[in-house]
């Protein structure tokens, strides 16, 4: 996802109204003749004042969330196991159980 952000603050300096990719990775942060890669680890905090972009990473970020949700292991539903039923040709099988 790629948006303006007010502010980006990283351990090696500020950023302001620039455009943000976020990576898998870290931050690529764009200026005007400037490709910046901050790593997470390296991310203080970043801000976005602006409305629209407001509403763009908050989407991103419920959507990002809900696909977490839904793959998790947990909601897998598995079918209830049903019991052979023996047949009356089987010797091991008792007729009186």
């Amino acid at each position: 996802m790629s948006v303006k952000a007010s502010k980006v603050s990283t351990k090696h300096g500020d950023f302001e109204n620039a455009l943000v990719l976020q990576a898998e990775n870290g931050l690529y942060i764009k200026e005007d003749n400037k490709l910046t890669l901050v790593f997470y680890e390296h991310v203080n905090f970043v801000t976005w004042d602006d409305a629209d972009a407001v509403q763009k990473v908050w989407t991103e970020a419920l959507a990002e969330w809900l696909e977490e949700v839904l793959d998790e292991e947990d909601w897998e539903v598995e079918a209830p196991k049903t019991e052979e039923k023996s047949s009356a040709d089987d010797p091991a099988a008792n007729p009186y159980s």
